[in-house]
């Protein structure tokens, strides 16, 4: 289920300013990181100001993700399903 609170572009643009960030390559405040990742001025602003709050929103997908690829490899082990 996608968050309620941001689109799924800005939860996209989140995930790869965060690629970026742990390439340590720049300081994600500067202005060549919108650049970078082809975001605009505002784009790369909204990240920095919801940083926190795009983090837990992204991980909370990425677990339901995860939780359900689990409850699916469990049905197909449990009914023999070949992938």
């Amino acid at each position: 289920m996608l968050n309620n609170e941001f689109t799924e572009k800005q939860l996209n643009d989140w995930r790869s300013f965060e690629l970026l960030r742990l390439d340590r390559k720049y300081n994600m405040m500067h202005p060549e990181v919108a650049t970078e990742l082809g975001l605009t001025r505002d784009e790369h602003l909204f990240i920095l100001e919801n940083y926190g709050p795009l983090k837990v929103a992204y991980e909370a997908i990425e677990d339901e993700y995860y939780e359900n690829q689990a409850k699916l490899n469990q049905y197909n082990d449990e009914y023999d399903i070949p992938l």
